[in-house]
Order: C-alpha cells, then sequence, then structure tokens
C-alpha cells in the first residue's frame, strides 16, 4: 500500500546496512519493523541500498543502525 497511499501509516523500522570504503551502501536488512506494509519496506531498503556516500578516508567500513519513525498524517 505505501505511505502515498496510507496516510495513517504508522510505525517504527530500524535499518541496519553498511557503507563500505568506495561508499557505496552495502547489506541494507530491517532489523525491525512495527510497520506492517512489506511493500513499504521493500520500498526503503531498496532507497537505502542506492544511497551513495563520500568514499571514506579511514579505509574501514562503517556499519550503520538507523530508526525511522513514521507517524499519522495531521492536517
Amino acid at each position: 500500500m505505501g505511505l502515498s497511499n496510507n496516510s495513517q501509516m504508522k510505525g517504527i523500522i530500524i535499518s541496519n546496512f553498511t557503507i563500505e570504503t568506495d561508499g557505496r551502501v552495502n547489506n541494507a536488512k530491517l532489523k525491525s519493523s512495527d510497520l506492517e506494509d512489506k511493500n513499504t519496506e521493500d520500498c526503503i531498503l531498496e532507497t537505502i541500498n542506492s544511497l551513495k556516500f563520500e568514499p571514506l578516508k579511514n579505509g574501514k567500513n562503517i556499519v550503520v543502525t538507523v530508526p525511522y519513525n513514521f507517524k499519522k498524517y495531521k492536517n
């Protein structure tokens, strides 16, 4: 369904991914989710996997964990 079709969607997604030394994102996963919408979860992972960061200067990959909090839209 997705957020564009359901402005009342709410929940928290926690993603985990690795930023490689060349700036590419690798291995994006959902650590947890109570969103209950697989299409939206998959879209978020696809978007994370498409991110590109500046190359890392220290030569080490970085593992990142990010929470996303979706709340009901109020107008």
